[in-house]
C-alpha cells in the first residue's frame, strides 16, 4: 500500500487507514472489463497497527465509469460525530474531461456491515477545465463544527485564465454557508492552494503557489490568513483583502457567470456610459447572464445585498470585458 499525505485518522480504537490501492482483498468485482475497480482500500488497525478489517470506498454512483475514476489528491480528516471526511479531485464525470473538486463525508464505523463503505454527504465544485483541491490538505473541522473546504478554480486550459482560491465554509449537511474569495489585483497571477490549517483564534490559514502568466518561469509562495471574522461580515472580508462575489471568464464573449454565496443578492450590470444593461436576482450559487447580445467593450458588474428593511448594500463590484 502506498502512504500518502492525510490519509491515517485516529479512532478510539486505533486507526483508519484509506489507501488509494483497491485490489486489496476483498475487493469488488472489476468493472468494464479493468483488472480492478478504481477508488481505494479503508483499512482499519488497533493501536498495535495490526490489522482488524479491511473495506472499500469509491466515488458515489451506480457502476459505470464512476467505478473507473482515480482519487487524485486526496486528503481525509475526521469529524467530530466519527465519520470520515475526504476531499479529492477527479474527472468524476465521464461527459467532462476537466477534473473538478470534491468532498466526500463517509460512514466508515468499523462496525459498519457494508463492505463498500456508504457514502453520507457530497459536495461537488467546479468551473470549466482545470480545479483542483488543496493539493495537501483540503478540509478542516472548525472549532463550532462547522468545514472549512478549500479550493481553486481555474478557468481555462493549461494556465491560461482566471484564477481564484475560494475557502467555502459549511455546515454538516454540507450546506454552503458562505465563501470567500482570494485572488490579488494583478489578474494575470495563476493560483495553487497547498493546504489549510485552522489557527488557534478560529480562523483558517492557507499556504498556495502563484505563478506569473506573463512570466511562466516565475513563481511565487503565500501565507494568507482568513480570518474568523472574514465569514461573518462583508466588510471584515474585504477589510482582509478577501472578495465575497467573482465574474468570469474575464474577459469573455456570450456569458458572463457571477459567482457568490450571498444570500438575498442582486447583480446590476451597466456599460462604460452607466447605462444599465442587466438586472436580476441571484439566486444560484453561480449565474449565468447571457451577453450575446450586448457590445463588446468593458462593463462593470455590481452585486447588491438586501436587508430586512428593504435597503440594499454594495457588496462587492468589479469589471467585465466582452471580446
Amino acid at each position: 500500500m502506498l502512504f500518502w499525505r492525510e490519509q491515517l485518522v485516529p479512532t478510539d480504537y486505533g486507526y483508519i487507514y484509506y489507501s488509494n490501492r483497491s485490489d486489496v482483498p476483498p475487493a469488488p468485482e472489476p468493472s468494464k472489463g479493468t483488472e480492478s475497480t478504481l477508488g481505494g482500500t479503508v483499512c482499519y488497525l488497533d493501536k498495535d497497527f495490526n490489522l482488524l478489517r479491511i473495506r472499500h470506498f469509491k466515488h458515489p454512483g451506480m457502476g459505470g465509469f464512476v467505478d473507473l475514476c482515480p482519487f487524485d489528491d486526496v486528503s481525509i480528516i475526521r469529524s467530530r460525530h466519527n465519520t470520515t471526511y475526504l476531499a479529492t479531485r477527479s474527472n468524476r464525470h465521464y461527459e467532462q474531461t476537466h477534473d473538478d473538486c470534491y468532498l466526500y463525508e463517509y460512514d466508515d464505523d468499523i462496525e459498519g456491515t457494508q463492505e463498500q463503505v456508504p457514502l453520507i454527504h457530497e459536495a461537488h465544485r467546479g468551473v470549466y477545465d482545470f480545479d483542483f483541491v488543496a493539493e495537501n490538505k483540503a478540509v478542516e473541522v472548525g472549532d463550532d463544527y462547522s468545514l472549512f473546504f478549500c479550493y481553486s478554480l481555474n478557468v481555462g486550459v493549461s494556465l491560461s485564465g482566471d484564477s481564484w482560491v475560494v475557502m467555502e465554509r459549511l455546515d454538516n449537511d454540507f450546506n454552503t454557508i458562505t465563501e470567500v474569495y482570494y485572488s490579488t489585483d494583478y489578474d494575470r497571477l495563476w493560483y495553487c492552494a497547498e493546504s489549510i490549517t485552522m489557527a488557534r483564534d478560529g480562523g483558517v490559514l492557507m499556504t498556495a503557489q502563484s505563478r506569473d502568466l506573463n512570466n511562466m518561469s516565475q513563481w511565487g509562495s503565500v501565507v494568507v490568513k482568513f480570518p474568523a471574522e472574514s465569514f461573518e461580515s462583508i466588510e471584515e472580508a474585504h477589510d482582509n483583502g478577501l472578495k465575497v462575489a467573482i465574474a468570469y471568464p474575464n474577459p469573455g464573449k456570450d456569458v458572463l457567470n457571477i459567482r457568490t454565496a450571498l444570500q438575498n443578492a442582486h447583480v446590476e450590470v451597466y456599460d462604460i456610459n452607466g447605462r444599465l444593461v442587466h438586472s436580476q436576482a441571484l439566486t444560484d450559487n453561480v449565474t449565468a447572464i447571457e451577453a450575446g447580445d450586448w457590445a463588446k467593450g468593458t462593463y462593470v458588474w455590481k452585486v447588491y445585498t438586501s436587508v430586512s428593511t428593504g435597503s440594499t448594500t454594495l457588496a462587492e463590484t468589479g469589471k467585465w470585458i466582452k471580446e
